[in-house]
């Protein structure tokens, strides 16, 4: 934090000069959680990392407003500005009280806490997105930013001569120094804290897989899959585009957000604020589908794949169960299906994948449905002894795992 605390001290000096309404406010404020932090950093807890993060964004949000390429008219940006300004108080008000709270009055109100945290957490990615920073953190233009600080102080002061000789000195200091410390403190803005933010530019489509036909309401637009490759790095992904930036484009960021497993297909980003496109991109790309991959076994093979398979869809149903504590296994006596052709995907290394996306998580399957009408059945034995059962119909043959 000893990077992030000197960032802000340059910040506050020179944001007197800046006639932006409400930006000391703002670096003063997150110059405060920092010192908290620092304060308390032998308790790395989600409140103080919430406020480091609090910190940070408040520098960023510094280096953008004053490099001239926030573009926004002054009553947006300054309800921008005061959105932000109360959700660092509130940031700051909640690092208070868990400083002045006893051991035991802080673990029976830990639940109520966590939930601030998630909340106060949303709140400030919300108030930090609006400011598209991602131009705002590379070193070169944060030295070009200060300067003109500078420049500005030195045309309109009092003193020139006293005021020359202390900003010339300051100059030196940032011209040796500012590099360094940006690159230390600097908030990735290609990136929320979880996922990976990504523009079109970013992205070469492939080729247009499937479309999706979840939640599809009458009258709108379907998701549509594509393969893609990541143009930085070449690798490959799988991209969901949502026909708009909506509602159920934002319950998908949620859900995807919550979920990391090896059995479960996990998104590593979506698109940033852009008023045209929205999507999600996925880790990898899905080579075979559940039945294809089935028809290339045979005999003792195939079964050793089925039982395998179903451990691997076991154990995604598990987490999600997890994840998820409203989930509901239905009774035994009421089958409750996933289709594997649609739902069940398998990776480029053989794992068997849940797709999360291909159907609405209201209640967990007890039975997977695959290859022209045969079905596996899922029975939770032992969570104990990792123990489960398979019936493959139509054979009715019956095997244990244990």
């Amino acid at each position: 934090m000893d990077y992030v605390i000197q960032t802000l001290h340059i910040a506050c000096a020179l944001s007197q000069s800046a006639n932006i309404p409400g930006l000391d406010a703002v670096v003063k404020a997150g110059l405060k959680l920092a010192e908290m932090v620092q304060e308390t950093r032998e308790v790395q807890d989600q409140c103080s990392l919430l406020a480091e993060r609090a910190a940070k964004y408040s520098a960023a949000v510094y280096c953008q407003l004053t490099s001239g390429t926030f573009t926004l008219d002054g009553v947006t940006a300054t309800r921008y500005i005061d959105d932000l300004i109360h959700t660092l108080s509130a940031i700051e008000a909640l690092m208070i009280r868990r400083k002045n709270a006893g051991f035991v009055r802080a673990f029976w109100y830990r639940t109520k806490a966590a939930k601030e945290v998630k909340t106060l957490n949303g709140q400030l990615d919300d108030a930090f997105r609006v400011f598209d920073i991602q131009s705002s953190i590379h070193a070169n233009q944060q030295i070009l930013t200060l300067l003109q600080c500078t420049e500005h102080l030195l045309q309109h002061a009092e003193n020139a001569e006293h005021t020359q000789a202390a900003l010339l000195y300051g100059n030196r200091r940032i011209h040796a120094g500012v590099k360094e410390i940006l690159q230390r403190v600097r908030v990735d803005a290609t990136h929320d804290g979880t996922l990976r933010l990504y523009g079109r530019e970013d992205l070469e489509l492939v080729e247009e897989l499937e479309t999706e036909n979840t939640g599809v309401m009458p009258g709108e637009q379907p998701v549509t899959r594509f393969r893609a490759r990541i143009c930085e790095t070449g690798r490959e992904v799988t991209v969901r585009r949502f026909p708009r930036p909506g509602r159920k484009f934002r319950d998908a960021i949620d859900t995807v957000k919550k979920i990391w497993h090896p059995n479960v297909v996990h998104a590593i980003g979506y698109s940033r604020e852009d008023p045209e496109i929205a999507f999600i991109v996925n880790s990898g790309v899905y080579t075979h589908t559940f039945n294809e991959l089935g028809k290339t076994f045979h005999g003792i093979d195939k079964l050793l794949w089925t039982v395998n398979s179903t451990k691997q869809i076991l154990a995604g149903l598990m987490y999600l169960k997890s994840v998820y504590e409203e989930l509901e296994w239905p009774p035994d006596e009421d089958t409750q299906f996933i289709q594997a052709e649609k739902q069940v995907v398998v990776g480029a290394d053989g794992r068997v994948l849940l797709d999360v996306s291909c159907y609405d998580l209201k209640q967990l399957p007890n039975t997977v449905s695959h290859d022209e009408g045969s079905f596996t059945k899922l029975e939770k034995l032992s969570k104990v002894h990792n123990s489960l059962s398979v019936i493959d119909h139509p054979m009715y043959n019956v095997y244990r795992i244990l």
